[in-house]
């Protein structure tokens, strides 16, 4: 008040305006804030607690949690306890990519005390991949159809709203990620399916679409170091170390990619009950969808079949979980955004993320003179060193060799 951020509003006694100079904590109290228009462009508390990397997500307990996970509330109540509440640290302008870039860089720092990650580089962006093209091939005439299309999304929204199916709930939400010409197919068939018909249809559109061979997996293939690491947390049976590193893993996602894989397990982990509707003969359902969108979820490429059906499987058992924030995570970025705001912390700023790749870039350098170098190296174990160097790094490597590089691999 004494800072005019906000004021008592006035009550009349006896014909007359009369307001509170002092705050009083009372049900009959009412205050508002001043200046609206100055504080919207202003951040404050709220744009700490509503970070982008930082999504609501459920609270169902885990069966394999050995560490502890909060909530988004209760995880806000922790930032919110260890940052001074005073006027001065409400009006300090913390810039949103301040903010996001300390949940960036304490993801990576926890990430690097759980597991070794040979490389940073291509983590450091992974925020802003792009979520996996949904384009439609079937349309022509976008403007002739869109009306028509709507109308079509419309009437799938209506009916799953009028439904109390959590099956059909699940699978109608993922429609919303699909392209046009399969949200009409569906639409289309809705007056003239039974109930367990009109279940297999949505099954049999969804794994159309994402066992697609051009469908783009939702987890990159630039974050296959982390994958790595969760799957040999879990063949060690570290699950709780496996689940807090996913948790983080998810964190550094495109937000609307998230999501997508948010709802599409969601869908999977319903459809895989075995009392729910048989998907396919003779096939357990929890198989049967395991077999349809591991590979929309992670690519065979970047791990061996084994390797992505453990990790899809653990995360399939585990969906309610691995979207929650972690706790050591949280308590991580809530001390260093309250020595921020207080002006405790004088190391972070918009350039940590640039210095960190840098570094990273050097020691890559370096790591390739090494093997360059190393007289204790055949030419054929160099060449496939170089080889495997260049698959990752073809940056770095052509930096280093220059011209020569073409002679080398």
């Amino acid at each position: 008040m004494e800072r005019k951020v906000f004021e008592a509003v006035g009550s009349s006694v006896f014909g007359k305006d009369r307001k509170h100079g002092v705050f009083q904590d009372a049900d009959c109290c009412l205050y508002r804030f001043l200046n609206m228009e100055a504080m919207s462009l202003n951040p404050s508390l709220e744009n700490v607690l509503l970070s982008p990397l930082m999504p609501s997500f459920s609270n169902t307990p885990c069966s394999w949690q050995e560490g502890p996970t909060l909530s988004p509330d209760k995880s806000a109540e922790i930032i919110t306890n260890n940052m001074s509440t005073s006027p001065q640290t409400l009006q300090a302008a913390l810039p949103q990519t301040l903010i996001d870039e300390v949940w960036q860089e304490q993801i990576l720092l926890r990430l690097l005390q759980m597991m070794e990650l040979p490389v940073l580089d291509g983590l450091l962006h992974a925020g802003d991949c792009p979520s996996p093209s949904q384009s439609d091939p079937h349309s022509n005439d976008l403007v002739s159809q869109c009306s028509s299309r709507c109308l079509d999304r419309g009437i799938i929204k209506a009916f799953r709203n009028s439904q109390n199916d959590e099956w059909l709930a699940a699978a109608m939400d993922c429609l919303e990620y699909l392209p046009d010409h399969l949200v009409v197919e569906v639409s289309r068939e809705l007056p003239n399916a039974d109930f367990k018909m009109f279940k297999l249809l949505l099954f049999d559109v969804l794994v159309r679409h994402y066992g697609l061979s051009c469908c783009t997996p939702l987890l990159p293939d630039h974050m296959s170091d982390i994958y790595t690491g969760i799957i040999e947390f879990l063949v060690n049976g570290r699950f709780g170390s496996a689940l807090e590193a996913l948790q983080l893993c998810l964190k550094l996602l495109h937000a609307d990619c998230r999501e997508e894989l948010h709802k599409l397990l969601k869908f999977m982990a319903v459809s895989a009950d075995p009392l729910a509707t048989t998907l396919q003969k003779e096939v357990e359902n929890r198989m049967a969808v395991k077999r349809a969108f591991s590979r929309a979820i992670v690519n065979y490429r970047c791990l061996s079949k084994g390797k992505s059906d453990l990790l899809v499987l653990f995360m399939l058992d585990n969906n309610h979980d691995i979207f929650k924030i972690p706790g050591p995570l949280c308590k991580l970025v809530s001390e260093k955004l309250a020595n921020i705001m207080q002006g405790k912390d004088t190391k972070t700023d918009t350039g940590s993320t640039e210095r960190v790749k840098s570094s990273t870039n050097a020691e890559l350098l370096a790591l390739l003179r090494s093997i360059d170098e190393n007289p204790k190296y055949s030419t054929k174990e160099k060449k496939r060193l170089f080889a495997q160097f260049y698959k990752g790094h073809p940056e770095i490597f052509l930096h280093y060799f220059g011209p020569r590089a073409s002679t080398i691999i």
